[in-house]
């Protein structure tokens, strides 16, 4: 018969000296179920070795799947290696033997013509072995060959037999090999018998798992039946997983930053010069919020301002909108609306929208008229006293101006936290300024100031957190802040941005730190939602909670 050959080169053989133990390395198939096995023995007596068969390979490799053996000892794997599908030609009706060399490669094979046919692994099994001990004893009488106490490694090329059986369609049905080829590549069928599952898939599906690293966290979240707790369903949130662990690994990196605020500023540090151009105290941490300017328009404002009328915040940097907002509330309302109003509509009626947020045309003229009076007396100071003006001196003085205890910027006035605006003309404040400069032209607004001002609120700190909703200007000019110290120790992003695009807005935390922007030892967390939902739980849960840390060690009432 013609018989398929399976081969796989073989691993490493040694001889033990000392003890004279006859070394046996068994082959097995690593499908799942397939009692292929053959082994390879040392034989003491003539130094040499030899090959058996104990079963047939039974199945039929898929061609577009690679086999693999293993080789096994004490009942360990040791070793896996791809074989390959050829065809035998000839089937040698003897076991050979070879004389193991050192250092040499040899190839050694096992197949029996006359048990082709039946591949019983009993009778495969005792002819290897009278075909061994004949040729050893041949071997021994003749004196051939004599006797050498070495240790060697020898490379092998170990063969299954897969012989056509006729009782059973899961074994390969072997067509005849080509004329002048001794091997040639078999294409196998890919369906199996009545009630098999094929090989092939159920190895794909039956993937065997490593184990998972020690102190590896289960995905579990908060159960209703115990009540509603809302401080507990959001501490549940860092095992919930997707945006909700971002969340909670966010409420743990603002603690974390508070706490280290709640620090004693050390020694060494206490008698450095105080370069906040407020002559606002160190603290141990110096807490940066950045913010875009939606948020001030929504309601998120109420949230921003807690945090600056209590002190618990350092610096402030946003855009102009994010400035003009605050003022134009305490003006005139902000209505809701809706994000599918159609916007010719709204222009006709002379309503701006922002999302589903409606400002009527009328607030921006009642904040022009608020503001212009200022800027006349801000350049009367600038004239008569030689008073230079930066975007975040401005915004102090608007903030003492509008006198408004819902205003987050009267606050920030009253607590001498800076307010960073580099963009302050893009918006309301620029057109108004604008106008300003045909009515009433000189006014200078120097923000190179402003930006020496705003790195050394980062250089001089001990330890800084960045915690930044939005994107854009506002976040970079902090990050960018932040590089001139080697990057900040603690650091929350949320935005709805994504990085595909190569824009700052989108970059997660580990950019940033490529450039220095984060400390590469700090534990940055990016949260993608949106900050109108994130942010007043990221407050809830870290400086709410800890209010009256805050009232104790900042307070300036």
């Amino acid at each position: 018969m013609k018989a398929k050959k399976l081969s796989s080169a073989g691993y490493v053989f040694r001889k033990d000296r000392e003890n004279e133990k006859i070394q046996k390395t068994t082959w097995r198939c690593t499908r799942r179920g397939c009692p292929g096995r053959a082994y390879t023995q040392w034989c003491d007596g003539d130094q040499r070795m030899a090959v058996h068969h104990t079963q047939a390979h039974i199945h039929g490799p898929d061609p577009d799947i690679p086999d693999s053996v293993e080789w096994v000892e004490n009942a360990e794997v040791r070793r896996t290696a791809p074989i390959t599908l050829s065809l035998t030609q000839d089937v040698p009706r003897e076991v050979p033997w070879v004389r193991p060399r050192v250092d040499a490669s040899t190839q050694l094979s096992a197949h029996n013509q006359s048990q082709s046919h039946r591949h019983s692994s009993g009778e495969t099994s005792r002819a290897s072995s009278t075909a061994t001990s004949a040729t050893s004893s041949s071997k021994r009488k003749n004196n051939d060959e004599p006797d050498v106490d070495i240790d060697f490694d020898v490379d092998l090329d170990v063969h299954f037999d897969v012989a056509r059986q006729h009782s059973s369609s899961q074994f390969l049905n072997l067509p005849g090999p080509s004329s002048g080829s001794v091997q040639q590549t078999t294409k196998v069928p890919r369906m199996m018998a009545e009630g098999q599952v094929p090989q092939s898939a159920v190895e794909a599906v039956m993937v065997r798992s490593q184990g998972m690293p020690v102190g590896s966290q289960t995905v579990r979240g908060y159960d209703f039946n115990n009540g509603i707790d809302y401080h507990e369903l959001f501490r549940s949130f860092t095992r919930t997983g997707f945006q909700a662990t971002n969340v909670g690994k966010a409420i743990e990196e603002i603690n974390k930053m508070i706490t280290c605020k709640m620090q004693p500023v050390p020694e060494e540090h206490r008698t450095e010069m105080n370069f906040n151009p407020c002559g606002r105290e160190k603290s141990n941490c110096t807490i940066f919020l950045s913010f875009t300017s939606n948020l001030i328009s929504a309601g998120t404002r109420e949230v921003i301002r807690y945090l600056v009328q209590h002190n618990m915040v350092d610096c402030l940097v946003t855009t102009a909108g994010g400035i003009e907002e605050d003022f134009i509330k305490c003006l005139a309302p902000t209505y809701l609306g809706d994000f599918t109003l159609p916007g010719r509509e709204l222009r006709n009626k002379g309503i701006n929208r922002i999302g589903n947020l409606l400002v009527p045309n009328d607030n921006y003229c009642m904040f022009e008229d608020w503001l212009t009076p200022i800027l006349d007396r801000m350049l009367h100071e600038q004239r008569e006293q030689g008073l230079m003006w930066t975007p975040s001196k401005m915004i102090h003085r608007l903030g003492k101006e509008i006198n408004n205890p819902d205003s987050v910027y009267y606050w920030a006035y009253r607590n001498n936290i800076p307010v960073f605006c580099p963009a302050l003309t893009d918006g309301s404040l620029g057109d108004i300024m604008f106008f300003h400069s045909y009515k009433n032209p000189g006014l200078i607004v120097d923000i190179v100031e402003d930006l020496r001002r705003m790195n050394n609120q980062a250089m001089y700190s001990v330890h800084t957190g960045m915690i930044i909703l939005g994107g854009g200007v506002c976040k970079h000019h902090t990050c960018n802040a932040n590089l001139m110290r080697n990057g900040a120790d603690f650091s929350v992003f949320v935005n709805t941005a994504a990085e595909f695009d190569g824009s700052d807005s989108g970059a997660r935390p580990d950019e940033a730190i490529s450039w220095g922007k984060i400390k590469m030892t700090a534990t940055p967390v990016k949260v993608y939602g949106e900050a109108s939902v994130i942010f007043p739980i990221l407050v809830g849960e870290t400086f709410a909670r800890r209010h009256a840390e805050f009232s104790k060690n900042f307070s300036r009432d």
